[in-house]
């Protein structure tokens, strides 16, 4: 099971289709706009270091991918280049190179028409795995190569740093292989791609395991991959491995023929050399970063959605000390709500599993949530704050600069032991003036309707 944190947030996704003949076939016209809103990630403590985004054609083998380094803001990302239809559009979060939110939904690029859509990211703990494709309508151009040799070597790992000449999507790598590192007899080998210099970055790529006959000689071997974008100027390092190492098998070049990127035999030996390799881009595909902001918001207010902005606003977290706070709780049946609760996931096939260290507590003054204060809201600015519990729901009342102020916070539905084991306490974060929790969910589909469930502690399911 991945998921041990179920807290959503909402990313604008506004698309664009042009009308000159966008409706023609194999016209790539179509533009899409991502429109990316951090708020609720760094309002539950995250920070956001990348971004990865994944667009696909359906029915197609047209996809490309993306990652995006320093995500930490709010930003729109133009993507063009791109068939009219349907495609399926998907973006990760990483903090600290491990997937902390994912989320997916497919979307229609119509001609003549600006479409509006919203993908739903679910925070969890664990890793994401983006499964990519061979795009076989990609028009190949080769980028960056360097194909003089007067030396071999090669050990079972050989990387080489390149800076990409154009921006486009990573296609395919050729390397000049002298003979089978196994040689007289066969050899196995893989190509992986890595952000930035060396094979420490993050690995954005591997290709298939590729066949050396034991009987090569000088020849150039391909390597595939999924549509891997850079942009123009990006450094990255492809790595050659072999599990059958016995002999030198790469071919080389002295004096530094490659002054963009360095190689591993440079940095272990000290040797200006680099490696044979070419590198090919399909560049039909162009993504831009077009806009880069930075909002902090503290207070919750309706989510808006517009073809140029998005404002998403989620939960306060404390920053400083309040002045007056008063907790009224009016009628919220079956009985009060205070306690601390301990957050439990449903897993079809599996049942139902305790999320360790994720908690709520409700008392008199305060709620927290998964670690994060929902209320109060510490802040000298806001004063007379009051915390309502009735009828499906929870806010708070509040004077902002003397003006008075109803802030929405969460819905709410108690189901008594009954049909489990143990009461449940069905939370979900909604600044609307309604209760959108009506009746007890089926546990399997809360998740998808950012519904969290809580057991009080002691309890079990």
């Amino acid at each position: 099971m991945i998921a041990k944190r179920w807290i959503f947030v909402v990313a604008a996704i506004v698309l664009l289709a042009a009308c000159d003949s966008i409706g023609q076939s194999g016209a790539r016209d179509g533009q899409l706009k991502l429109i990316i809103d951090t708020t609720y990630a760094k309002n539950l403590g995250y920070t956001i270091d990348t971004a990865e985004i994944v667009v696909t054609k359906l029915n197609s083998s047209e996809k490309i991918t993306k990652l995006f380094d320093n995500f930490d803001q709010d930003s729109t990302i133009l993507i063009s280049g791109l068939y009219v239809g349907s495609w399926n559009a998907e973006i990760t979060l990483f903090e600290d190179q491990k997937a902390i939110a994912h989320g997916s939904k497919n979307i229609e690029i119509v001609a003549g028409q600006t479409c509006e859509e919203s993908i739903s990211l679910m925070f969890y703990t664990g890793d994401c795995k983006l499964s990519l494709t061979w795009n076989t309508d990609a028009i190949l151009e080769l980028d960056q190569s360097q194909v003089l040799s007067n030396r071999g070597a090669g050990g079972p790992s050989n990387w080489q740093c390149i800076k990409a000449g154009k921006s486009g999507s990573l296609k395919k790598v050729e390397w000049l292989i002298a003979d089978s590192p196994n040689y007289p007899n066969d050899a196995t080998c893989v190509m992986n791609v890595y952000q930035g210099s060396g094979i420490s970055g993050k690995l954005l790529g591997k290709s298939d395991t590729v066949l050396i006959k034991g009987d090569t000689y000088y020849t150039w071997f391909s390597f595939e991959f999924d549509g891997i974008y850079l942009n123009k100027g990006d450094l990255f390092t492809i790595e050659v491995t072999t599990p059958q190492f016995l002999r030198g098998w790469t071919c080389l070049q002295t004096g530094n023929p490659y002054p963009e990127g360095t190689s591993d035999f440079e940095q272990r030996n000290g040797e200006d050399m680099d490696y044979c390799f070419k590198t090919y881009m399909d560049t039909s595909h162009v993504i831009e970063l077009v806009t880069e902001a930075t909002t902090t918001t503290t207070l919750p207010v309706a989510t808006t959605t517009t073809t140029t902005s998005t404002t998403t606003t989620t939960l306060p977290v404390v920053t400083t000390t309040s002045t007056t706070t008063t907790t009224t709780i009016q009628n919220p049946l079956p009985n009060t709500l205070e306690g601390t609760y301990d957050a439990w996931v449903y897993v079809t096939g599996l049942g139902w599993t305790k999320s360790q260290g994720s908690q709520l507590t409700i008392a008199q003054s305060s709620i927290v949530l998964v670690g994060n204060t929902i209320f109060p809201v510490v802040n000298p600015n806001i004063t007379d704050q009051k915390l309502w519990i009735q009828d499906g729901q929870i806010w708070m009342t509040c004077k902002m600069a003397g003006i008075s102020q109803t802030l929405y916070l969460l819905d709410y539905y108690y189901e008594s032991a009954g049909r489990f084991a143990a009461p449940i306490l069905w939370i979900k974060a909604d600044s609307t003036n309604s209760k959108t929790i009506t009746t007890a969910p089926d546990p399997a589909s809360a998740p998808l309707q950012q519904i969290m469930s809580f057991v009080p502690t002691g309890m079990n399911l």
